[in-house]
């Protein structure tokens, strides 16, 4: 018995060992899987039950996708099928049925029509010239007007109505845009970053002629800017990003609030409305969650069973969840407020079965006890 144990031991250890180093490197509670040879890139819930993911084929002779896809069976609904030769690394959704998405050329060839509108309804797709050579940026700014911006020799970003086509530019100079969001609480207001520009300009959409704030705190090109409601404010929570480094801004004020960092380059982030700041480091595996005063609160962990595959975007469902894109899989998370509401239907769902169980059990001992007494009265009488 000695000698089993002496060999049994170490490999008992070994495997709890793998086995719990397994269980940590997925926080995910759901997992769906993509199109083999295909490299996703952003994906965005669109309607109560579907999301909607661009895909990149791993090389030049492979088309470009977007595909609409089922929620809660991760079944295909649509697809989209782009130009040959053409990346699309970005999209965003603006209403139930439509979607737009950028197209950056794979093959040196530049398009005339570098961004598309597309309706999952009809399965259409209608390309309209972008600002400049490419597109780069796309944020929703009513349910019939999308934001472009690119790099351009003027006016680099386009504000679009889409039901007539027609653009009108923004006083933006020669600098390519690098980040784009709109402020959730007014239709009307733009954040824009600039290649090679440290400041972040807020614009009125109806006015662009020159930008109506200017907010002053980083050092080097903004990458990523993204905004959520405040509860506690008419200002929303605005944060940014350049390389290692975040910040979130007093709104009110154009002034620096808190800074954040993970160490190492963050690839992008969302402000979300449960009030978290979810980014993911360049090349990672985590999504990190951080509040509004700069303190990192989580780390949602991707599978690290194929480290070549890493995660490019994470985004919200309606439900407050995170739908994270990897290259090859989309993860879906709970951030810490849902998953303690998880926990707590959890709890009280096995505290309702414990009390039928109970109920049971004690309906069942007075059926016993009935039946004692029956026996004893036929008994006496």
């Amino acid at each position: 018995m000695k000698k089993f144990l002496f060999y049994a031991l170490p490999i008992l250890i070994t495997l709890h060992v793998q086995a719990m180093r397994k269980n940590q490197q997925d926080d995910s509670y759901r997992t769906l899987k993509g199109m083999t040879g295909f490299l996703h890139r952003m994906s965005e819930q669109i309607g109560d039950n579907n999301f909607i993911v661009n895909s990149v084929g791993v090389s030049e002779d492979f088309p470009e996708y977007a595909e609409v896809r089922r929620l809660d069976d991760n079944r295909l609904g649509k697809r989209f099928q782009f130009p040959k030769g053409q990346s699309s690394y970005n999209l965003t959704v603006i209403d139930n049925t439509t979607f737009v998405a950028n197209h950056i050329p794979k093959l040196g060839k530049l398009p005339q029509k570098n961004f598309s509108v597309n309706n999952i309804e009809n399965a259409t797709t209608r390309f309209l010239p972008g600002p400049g050579t490419s597109t780069s940026c796309l944020v929703r700014l009513t349910d019939r007007e999308v934001v472009v911006g690119g790099w351009a020799d003027t006016d680099a970003i386009l504000l679009y109505d889409l039901r007539t086509n027609k653009p009108s530019g923004f006083n933006t100079g020669k600098a390519a845009i690098t980040a784009l969001a709109s402020l959730p609480n007014n239709s009307n207001q733009i954040l824009s970053g600039q290649y090679g520009a440290t400041t972040i300009k807020l614009w009125d959409a109806r006015k662009p002629n020159k930008p109506m704030h200017e907010l002053k705190g980083h050092t080097d090109s903004v990458t990523g800017i993204s905004a959520t409601i405040n509860k506690h404010s008419l200002w929303p929570h605005v944060v940014s990003i350049q390389n290692e480094s975040g910040i979130i801004w007093n709104l009110q004020d154009s002034i620096p609030y808190r800074t954040f960092s993970i160490g190492k380059k963050m690839l992008m982030l969302k402000a979300l409305r449960n009030q978290y700041i979810a980014t993911i480091g360049e090349w990672g595996h985590e999504i990190f969650l951080f509040d509004l005063h700069g303190n990192l609160i989580k780390t949602l962990r991707a599978d690290y069973e194929d480290p070549d595959l890493y995660l490019t975007c994470v985004n919200e469902l309606s439900n407050n969840d995170i739908l994270a894109t990897g290259e090859g899989y989309i993860k879906l998370y709970r951030t810490p407020t849902e998953q303690k509401r998880a926990d707590y239907e959890d709890d009280f769902d096995a505290d309702i079965d414990a009390l039928e169980t109970g109920i049971e059990t004690v309906v069942s001992g007075v059926g016993d006890v009935v039946l004692k007494i029956g026996d004893i009265c036929e008994d006496i009488f």
